[in-house]
């Protein structure tokens, strides 16, 4: 065999060579990113979805779940009123295995299952028995989703008030207000956010309340009943909250932590506060810090009784102005000093 053909063989098996070896890696990278080589490999598949999105099963539980219908899809969902596996966020699965049941939106049922968990999805995998409750049942559980941050506009709320617990969902038709001492829901025809608006401090501040209310409302008297403090005079409306936590906040006030001797919500106006007789039969610690702070132009809000030091204005189920308390050191007195217009404006109540 001559030079020549030694050496075009030899360039033969070097091709051939490499073409195999770029064939085995081709492979090699193939299977292990858990792509099909032939037809749908279901099982690989799986492992794709499970490696990207960090699928895990769960352990075995019994929880309770209420049914609603998402605003967004239109299905039925379940949202998981007793357990969360993470941390402030609220654990909800599609309800195809009830429907089988005839589960509908409103419905509360304890359920014994196992569910697959991802960062994003939640699916229930095997339900081994179900039992339906009713509203009081479920919602006198512990309820995790009341630590959910979420915003106002979210299409469920659930939220703790004077030891009667709330849920709102969406059932397709309006939505159903459900208590925790009473088992017949309120239904209402919208989720509505109304808005009022003052000028405090050459800034305009924006209240946005979210209300349940029927279609018939209009946003005129909403905001008439909220301004008076008579959101819950009839079963027609109801305040379910506000976003304008931020509002009180550059306001000047003063937290004492002297002792108060009763429990008293005050509203006093400028114009009341320049009547001697009312200025003297405020406590002492008041009147000391009125000489000190107050403006004279500024209305005065007074809160008196066992609060903390990290006491603020908020507002009831009524809209009128209440403290709100926080877990910081005891106090007694919490004043707050508010422009005039607020009360002409936005709220005219004070909470007894």
């Amino acid at each position: 065999m001559t030079n020549h053909k030694r050496t075009s063989l030899l360039i033969i098996v070097c091709i051939c060579l490499l073409v195999i070896s770029v064939l085995v890696l081709f492979c090699r990278a193939v299977n292990q990113a858990g792509l099909p080589m032939h037809g749908t490999n279901l099982n690989a598949d799986m492992q794709d979805f499970e490696e990207q999105t960090e699928l895990f099963l769960g352990a075995e539980r019994t929880d309770v779940v209420v049914c609603y219908q998402d605003l967004e899809t239109q299905k039925l969902m379940l949202l998981n009123l007793t357990y969360q596996q993470f941390e402030n966020q609220m654990e909800i699965y599609p309800a195809e295995l009830l429907e089988s049941c005839e589960i509908l939106p409103g419905d509360f049922a304890e359920i014994t299952y196992t569910a697959d968990y991802s960062s994003e999805h939640f699916l229930l995998r095997d339900l081994k028995n179900w039992q339906q409750l009713t509203p009081s049942q479920a919602l006198t559980q512990a309820i995790p989703a009341l630590n959910q941050s979420h915003s106002a506009d979210f299409q469920i709320q659930i939220w703790q008030s004077q030891e009667v617990c709330y849920l709102m969902i969406p059932t397709g038709s309006g939505y159903e207000l459900f208590r925790s001492d009473f088992d017949k829901a309120k239904h209402f025809d919208e989720y509505r956010c109304v808005t009022q608006e003052v000028e405090i401090n050459g800034n305009i501040e924006i209240i946005s309340n979210w209300i349940l209310c029927n279609q018939d409302f209009s946003n005129e008297a909403i905001l008439d009943r909220l301004y008076h403090g008579t959101v819950t005079e009839t079963s027609d409306l109801f305040l379910v909250g506000y976003e304008n936590q931020e509002l009180f906040l550059d306001m000047p006030h003063s937290i004492l932590a002297v002792e108060s001797d009763e429990v008293r919500n005050w509203h006093l106006s400028a114009k009341q506060l320049e009547i001697p007789e009312i200025m003297a039969d405020l406590p002492e610690a008041v009147r000391q810090d009125l000489e000190r702070n107050w403006n004279h132009s500024d209305d005065v809000l007074v809160f008196a009784g066992n609060l903390t030091e990290d006491t603020q204005p908020g507002f009831d189920q009524n809209h009128r102005i209440t403290p709100v308390q926080g877990m910081g050191s005891p106090a007694g007195y919490a004043i707050w000093y508010v422009p005039a217009v607020f009360f002409e404006k936005i709220c005219c109540e004070v909470a007894e």
